[in-house]
């Protein structure tokens, strides 16, 4: 919109914190920083007792 010079209005996008989003839902949330990170994140949530929300800092990592 901004690009066509519409300015938003009533809108404030915030991208959530979607750790603490899973688990008010009740999965386990976790937030990784590195790729290390990612693979352990991955394997634990593969053996896990309920769904895992797995955020990744894509700035952290380098995507």
């Amino acid at each position: 919109m901004l690009a066509a010079g519409i300015a938003p209005v009533g809108v404030n996008l915030v991208t959530p914190d979607f750790v603490l989003l899973g688990r008010a839902f009740g999965a386990h949330g976790v937030r990784v920083t590195g790729i290390d990170e990612l693979v352990g994140a991955t394997r634990r949530a593969l053996t896990a007792d309920r769904p895992v929300v797995i955020e990744v800092d894509a700035n952290a990592i380098g995507w």
